[in-house]
């Protein structure tokens, strides 16, 4: 079964200690696909990147 993942669930389990890991890790065992969307690459980054004193994760993107 093809799964979209809400991007609430990928930043969770970008986090290592969140409940999110082990829901993430129990659908791939059980071999369903899981799927994302373009916007929630988008969203992803931004909570990603913004300051977590504004409810983000405060993570800095490598300038080249």
């Amino acid at each position: 079964m093809q799964i979209l993942v809400d991007t609430n669930v990928l930043l969770r389990a970008a986090q290592e200690r969140e409940p999110a890991n082990t829901v993430v890790r129990t659908l791939r065992r059980q071999r369903h696909v899981l799927c994302i969307a373009p916007q929630n690459i988008i969203e992803f980054w931004n909570v990603c990147t913004r300051p977590a004193d504004v409810n983000g994760l405060g993570h800095e993107h490598e300038r080249n």
